[in-house]
């Protein structure tokens, strides 16, 4: 849409932005002025940031809002939202205005307990969604914003809801991207020795008990039902992933004395939340354990690795594989077993091709069975 020479309409609400950008505010001040509006009341944004000219009518395509029109003098920008679309205006204006309450965003987390939802089938031999699609500049800054303490969980949640409704997206090869960098040529050796680059990795630590005092996934089961028809699966860490992780003896002892006993917690919090997931009508939940084919196919470690674990421990393939047979199946049990799936991760942590990609899959199989 190009800038208009001015606005038709006026607006029931307006605010000024000022120079935030979608990322770093603007999104949240955009949901405090538009949610109490009823359907077809148009909402004023004044605003000085240049990136909102495109990433503003991306939000209102993918939030089902309809951007009317915007003008623009010099650096000042003036955009007009409609809540929905401008035909409701009309329809409103002949029927009860909707209670301001009604529109207010919902709060995080499960709603109070409701009998279990009907899982949808899911048909054999099924391709499943993928895992990592790209993300709007303003969902990865919202994501930053979060974890440092400047977004709120409700807010971050309801911005995270937007992207996930995400279209007109494209995957951009790492070449397309590397004239960004400062060296370039530095960026392509790192991008050659790693699968993912260091500078990307968080690694946990456990300072205190686990606990579980709200769903990890469960609530985003109930956003995902909202916008498919489909059935909807979950993937989740497996537990021995989380114990093989976070076990570092160095810090982890403070909480806990041996990794078995974290592993404890770490099956309870798992448990607690399948059973949740099965109640919310999950078609399939999968848990994750990459770690199991490097303990495989790379045997006792006497050096610290890069992959999952990178300052844990490994007692060698027998033992480890035993153990993470125990913690899968605590964690499972009493679940419908035709809904659970596991995942194991082959050759995406090492460039050393002769442990990633060699080798039968015979040593997994009485750990599968």
């Amino acid at each position: 849409m190009t800038p208009s020479a001015r606005h038709e309409h006026r607006p029931d609400v307006r605010f000024d932005g000022g120079d935030l950008d979608c990322g770093s505010g603007l999104l949240l001040l955009i949901r405090k002025h538009i949610d109490p509006l009823s359907r077809g009341q148009l909402l004023g944004i004044r605003s000085t940031e240049i990136s909102v000219d495109e990433e503003l009518p991306a939000w209102c395509r993918l939030t089902g809002n309809e951007l009317i029109s915007w003008t623009k003098t010099g650096k000042q920008r003036s955009f007009l939202v409609c809540k929905g679309r401008l035909v409701e205006r009309e329809i409103g204006d002949r029927t009860p205005r909707i209670a301001q309450a009604a529109a207010a965003i919902a709060p995080v987390g499960r709603q109070p307990p409701r009998a279990a939802r009907p899982a949808l089938p899911i048909a054999p031999l099924a391709v499943m969604g993928i895992g990592s699609w790209p993300r709007p500049r303003w969902m990865i800054e919202a994501m930053y914003a979060h974890v440092e303490g400047r977004l709120d969980e409700p807010a971050f949640h309801e911005t995270a809801n937007d992207a996930v409704r995400l279209d007109n997206c494209q995957l951009i090869p790492l070449t397309d991207l590397l004239p960004l960098v400062d060296d370039p040529e530095e960026c392509k050796q790192e991008l050659r020795a790693l699968d993912v680059p260091a500078s990307e990795i968080r690694h946990p630590a456990v300072f205190g008990r686990l606990s579980r005092t709200r769903p990890l996934v469960a609530h985003e089961v109930d956003f995902a039902q909202t916008v498919t028809t489909k059935p909807v699966k979950v993937a989740l860490p497996g537990p021995y992933l989380l114990t093989h992780t976070i076990w570092m003896e160095c810090i982890s002892d403070r909480a806990y004395q041996t990794r078995e006993a974290l592993a404890e917690d770490v099956v309870r919090v798992l448990r607690q939340e399948i059973a949740e997931l099965v109640d919310a009508g999950a078609s399939l939940i999968q848990l994750d354990e990459p770690v199991l084919c490097e303990v495989v196919f790379s045997g006792a470690k006497n050096r610290r690795s890069f992959m999952c674990g990178a300052l844990s421990e490994s007692r060698g393939p027998e033992h480890e594989l035993g153990f993470a047979r125990e913690l899968v199946n605590a964690a499972i049990e009493g679940a419908p077993r035709e809904r659970i799936a596991l995942h194991l991760c082959r050759g995406n942590w090492t460039p050393d091709e002769s442990v990633a990609l060699m080798g039968g899959y015979e040593p997994l199989i009485d750990t599968l069975r």
